[in-house]
């Protein structure tokens, strides 16, 4: 990844770990709602939302078919 401006996870790959979304001002909503679909279907067990506007860290955990 070194000199990449950004790093995707493509359905045919294993599921990271972790991932860590920083929210973007004009996005905001994609960030928070949509995304956290998305990373439920490809099997990320754990989702940091970053949010340096609202000054907050959400950590989500899957926890049996949820996230918490």
């Amino acid at each position: 990844m070194t000199g990449a401006t950004r790093s995707l996870v493509l359905m045919d790959m294993p599921p990271p770990l972790l991932v860590v979304e920083v929210v973007s001002p004009n996005q905001a909503s994609s960030d928070y709602r949509y995304k956290r679909s998305e990373y439920a279907a490809s099997g990320i067990t754990e989702h940091w939302i970053v949010d340096p506007i609202g000054q907050k860290v959400t950590v989500l955990e899957w926890v049996e078919g949820f996230y918490e």
